[in-house]
């Protein structure tokens, strides 16, 4: 019994077990499973899912007799059954719950998210002779009703997210599914007062772990992390955590499970097992794996390139080998005195690409740059692996004569080129006869090659030629990730500059169209 368990009782609170197992019988007489191997089988509450949520969110009452709590904040790794509980919690608010006029909705940061437990919630409806009979969904209104509205008229809504400009809803009971996606609290602190003329409104909200940590979903987490340790004694929260911890072993199957009470369940045991080994070998899927499947707040930016994979792509090879053959070429131009990156792909057989970096930086002040940036850029320059050029900011003119003599030696394709600052260069190059397209920064547009580039790299299938500058950047690329997993490389966060290996992706996007298709976006030089 908890600290706030221990404050309910003081405040006449008691728990029926009767009352809660209800509910448990609801799941069983009731819903069907409507996929996989369970598909039409009765919905029999896991034990951690019976004793752990069900019993005890729904068989606290209060001295009035009304439910106990109010918000639930649930969280556990993905593929956990979740959004499937969830939708039994939907359906049972609905049709059993005992309110008059009903109104259940599930919400998230988008429509399409939202209709993930009210598209489980029909199924069951559609798999279950009794609720057939009761309830109508209409799916293209994400809408469930009672057949007889003149009987009833509860219903189940999945919202859109702009519902926090809507005004009058009389929430009874609320799905808020992964929490942790949500941009802002408008939608949360809208829909949370939803129910205040309701008796026993219930608020779940349903989540994995997330990564911003000034979040509404984060600040729920700490919440339901306070009300479990007795910090604060919320007698109306209700808090369920199943997450790896910090200090914990990630290795070790133990902790899997703290984390996955499902696992060996509806978790593949051996699934989990290779996606760990995958995770071992790259920081970026380790994080991914440490969120989604430890279910461990992480930070958005990451350590990109594993070095001891990035050594072993090592090739020594001659430009002279490459002359004539097709490839792309990525440019980043510098704000003028900083570094100007361009690094050529070159498609190889077997699925491999090899790589020739180029970069420039302005001479005078080369040498301050070189202790800032801890880089040995007047080193590099003797040994022909930087160019530098007169003046105090960076030689444009240098730029594109290089570009214009390599369109020459190899059958350059494409300069892919970061819009920003660029115009004039990118008209340069066009009027010499290049192919300029431009490639947006956004993350949306560098997600794929991006995660691109960490396969090549893990798989040795992308070979360079061990120039410093190249192997300096990549050692210093740091990404940032979206709740989506989406990637991009992120300037801003890497301690030290990463501008070819932002040059490399760039021209890795454009590599991964198929060539035959490369004039398809020659309307707009512009490819988001």
């Amino acid at each position: 019994m908890t600290k706030a368990d221990e404050r309910a009782v003081l405040e006449g609170c008691r728990y029926n077990h009767a009352r809660g197992q209800i509910v448990v019988d609801f799941f069983a007489e009731l819903l069907r499973h409507s996929k996989g191997k369970w598909a039409g089988k009765p919905f029999i509450l896991e034990e951690w899912e019976r004793e752990e949520i069900i019993l005890p969110l729904f068989g606290w009452e209060r001295p009035d007799g009304t439910r106990r709590f109010r918000i639930a904040y649930i969280t556990m790794a993905k593929k956990n059954g979740k959004s499937t509980v969830a939708a039994g919690i939907a359906l049972y608010m609905l049709c059993a719950d005992g309110e008059p006029s009903a109104e259940v909705y599930s919400a998230a940061a988008d429509r399409a998210q939202a209709s993930i437990v009210f598209n489980e919630a029909a199924n069951m409806v559609y798999k279950s002779p009794h609720l057939r009979k009761r309830l109508t969904p209409t799916r293209s209104q994400k809408t469930i009703s009672n057949t007889d509205l003149s009987v009833d008229d509860s219903r189940y809504v999945a919202i859109s997210a702009d519902a926090y400009r809507q005004e009058g809803l009389n929430i009874s009971g609320l799905i808020f599914d992964e929490l942790h996606a949500q941009p802002d609290r408008r939608l949360w602190d809208t829909l949370r007062y939803g129910g205040v003329a309701r008796d026993q409104p219930l608020q779940v909200a349903i989540t994995t772990a997330g990564w911003d940590k000034a979040s509404i979903c984060f600040e729920q987490y700490d919440y339901a992390h306070k009300v479990l340790d007795g910090t604060i004694d919320d007698i109306s929260f209700f808090p369920f955590i199943a997450e790896a911890l910090p200090t914990d072993d990630w290795a070790d199957e133990a902790v899997w499970h703290k984390a996955n009470p499902n696992l060996g369940i509806t978790v593949d045991l051996s699934q989990f097992r290779g996606d760990f080994e995958e995770a071992r070998e790259s920081t970026v899927k380790e994080n991914a794996f440490r969120r989604y499947h430890l279910n461990q707040w992480t930070e958005q930016e990451v350590r990109f390139l594993p070095m001891d994979k990035w050594n072993e792509c090592r090739h020594d090879f001659d430009e002279t080998d490459l002359e004539g053959q097709t490839c792309w070429a990525g440019l980043d131009l510098a704000s003028k005195t900083d570094l100007t990156a361009l690094v050529l792909l070159f498609p190889q057989d077997g699925d491999t690409y090899k790589v020739l970096p180029y970069c420039w930086a302005p001479r005078e002040g080369a040498e301050v740059r070189s202790r800032r940036e801890r880089a040995p850029y007047l080193d590099w320059a003797k040994n022909g692996h930087i160019c530098l050029t007169d003046g105090n900011v960076t030689d444009f003119e240098a730029v594109i004569h290089k570009i214009c003599e390599l369109g020459r030696r190899f059958d350059l394709e494409e300069v892919c080129i970061d819009p920003w600052n660029a115009s004039d260069v990118s008209n340069r190059l066009g009027d010499e006869g290049l192919t300029v397209v431009e490639v947006q920064q956004g993350i949306a547009s560098l997600n794929d090659p991006t995660k691109e580039l960490l396969a090549l790299v893990l798989d040795g299938r992308l070979h360079h030629n061990g120039h410093p500058g190249l192997t300096w950047c990549a050692g210093n690329a740091t990404v940032r990730q979206d709740s989506s997993g989406n990637l991009k490389p992120d300037k801003g966060k890497s301690s030290e500059k990463i501008d070819l290996i932002v040059a490399l992706i760039c021209a890795l996007k454009r590599a991964m169209v198929d060539p035959g298709a490369s004039g398809l976006f020659a309307e707009g030089m512009q490819w988001a």
